[in-house]
């Protein structure tokens, strides 16, 4: 019986019937939603493209965790999860699963991704995670001179130093980010006030997210800041 389900259910999703998939498999009474029919739907909910595409991805998540003690050993399973969080800008967690697929991948076997599009995956985590700590710390920085009628402007940013500068205080930041986890963030920052050079000092933090320990490392950072100008 699963073994045919299955069979239809392949069927239809090599020919792009994801919704004719998820009615089959929504209808199904709960004891018969074995692990291979669930990941058939989260594949389902994950193909379905529309103006609600984070709905899917939503449900797809919370599909794939519901069964993440199967899951775990299974490449295929990584693999959906993995995207799905990047989908979602959730990109530290998805880096976690991509790094853990390149290091145990068999690439000869068939079902799953190719070391190349995993690369590729990690690549483009880490540039949407090191973009959204650099966005981060200049909303900070901009939020705590709202009351010095001062603007920060970044004028350079790469992989391994992002710049910003104060005309109003003659102050230029140089930051790096020497760790960024999905709840733990290090940065290094050398400040440099007129003529003064603070060398590179380091502020680690942690959070319930990576946006949160980005926050904190800052809001250390700029506790510091303050102390520089009195």
């Amino acid at each position: 019986m699963e073994h045919d389900f299955l069979s239809k259910i392949d069927r239809l999703y090599n020919e792009e019937k994801h919704e004719e998939i998820i009615k089959l498999i929504e209808a199904l009474p709960e004891d018969e939603k074995e692990y291979n029919i669930l990941i058939m739907l989260a594949k389902a909910y994950y193909d379905i493209m529309d103006d609600d595409d984070t709905a899917h991805f939503e449900k797809t998540l919370s599909i794939l965790k519901s069964i993440s003690n199967d899951g775990e050993g299974d490449l295929v399973w990584m693999y959906l999860i993995a995207k799905t969080y990047f989908n979602l800008n959730q990109e530290e967690i998805a880096l976690e699963y991509f790094e853990r697929i390149n290091n145990i991948v068999n690439k000869d076997d068939d079902n799953i991704p190719t070391d190349v599009a995993v690369s590729l995956f990690i690549d483009s985590c880490r540039e949407c995670i090191h973009t959204r700590a650099v966005n981060t710390f200049q909303s900070v920085l901009q939020y705590f001179l709202r009351d010095q009628n001062c603007n920060c402007e970044k004028i350079d940013d790469n992989d391994d130093c992002s710049c910003f500068i104060i005309n109003e205080l003659k102050t230029t930041i140089y930051i790096k980010f020497e760790c960024l986890q999905k709840n733990n963030c290090t940065i290094k920052v050398k400040t440099i006030i007129d003529n003064r050079t603070i060398d590179w000092e380091t502020f680690e933090c942690y959070g319930k997210t990576l946006e949160n320990a980005v926050v904190s490392a800052t809001t250390e950072y700029l506790k510091k800041l303050q102390t520089y100008f009195i």
